[in-house]
């Protein structure tokens, strides 16, 4: 049964599942080891512990099981990470004047002509408060001019962090950056980028021929990487984005 459409994200199945919380350690195998022992499925997420062994999304379980021996699985509960984003959603709603669902636990928010952006820290730091204490969520925000050094400042301040990144900070922001960290830079132009002797967003910044060169997507990018990001939408006139994660 389909609970609900879900925005940015794709309807999901309703179901519930049943785990035997003394011996939840291995409850996983149930449903990721066959009658021959053989190992499937994917990491769906992973702690910070389990990254400095290389466990990346999308790494198959058998493939993380031998890079981490010691590696805890732990079953997971799609219906209640669907329905912990609805009530969030629902939630941040009520505390900001528009909101753009990324994925389902990513949100971009415009507070532009809301809050001062002398005040911008202060709103995201009592509101990261309150979103642990209503939810038991803990989660990180950052602010910028652009959604997506917003959404990339977010990611630099993990698992529990604020930060807002002024208009004049972004390229000492962004400059020693990995392109690959970049949302939006794809294995291809990475590469490409890479085969020029761009390792960084600051020498990626130098090379606005080659992002032209793939037409209006790339002259976008272009102008996302420098903070100046021109994608209509609700968000076109906000002075002021934070992004939660």
């Amino acid at each position: 049964m389909l609970i609900e459409e879900s925005g940015a994200f794709n309807s999901v199945l309703e179901f519930s599942n049943h785990f035997n919380p003394k011996n939840i350690v291995n409850e996983w195998k149930k449903e990721f080891k066959d009658e021959e022992g053989v190992i499937h499925g994917i990491v769906i997420a992973k702690s910070y512990e389990a990254k400095t062994y290389k466990i990346k999304t999308g790494t198959s379980l058998r493939d993380a099981l031998v890079m981490c021996p010691g590696l805890i699985v732990l079953p997971s509960d799609h219906l209640f990470y669907q329905m912990l984003s609805f009530k969030l959603k629902a939630y941040l709603e009520t505390k900001i004047p528009l909101l753009e669902q990324y994925s389902i636990d990513e949100f971009f928010g415009d507070v532009g002509g809301w809050v001062e952006e002398e005040n911008t820290l202060a709103f995201i730091q009592a509101l990261q408060q309150e979103i642990l204490e209503r939810f038991d969520l803990p989660i990180s925000i950052a602010a910028s001019k652009s959604k997506w050094i917003a959404k990339l400042a977010t990611d630099t301040i993990k698992p529990y962090g604020t930060k807002v990144i002024e208009a004049h900070e972004v390229s000492t922001f962004t400059d020693p950056i990995k392109i690959e960290d970049f949302p939006g830079i794809g294995r291809a132009i990475e590469r490409r980028l890479k085969s020029y002797g761009a390792e960084t967003l600051g020498d990626a910044k130098r090379m606005q021929r080659l992002f032209e060169s793939y037409g209006k997507t790339g002259k976008e990018l272009y102008l996302k990487i420098l903070g100046e990001d021109k994608t209509r939408s609700s968000f076109q006139r906000a002075k002021r984005h934070w992004y939660q994660s």
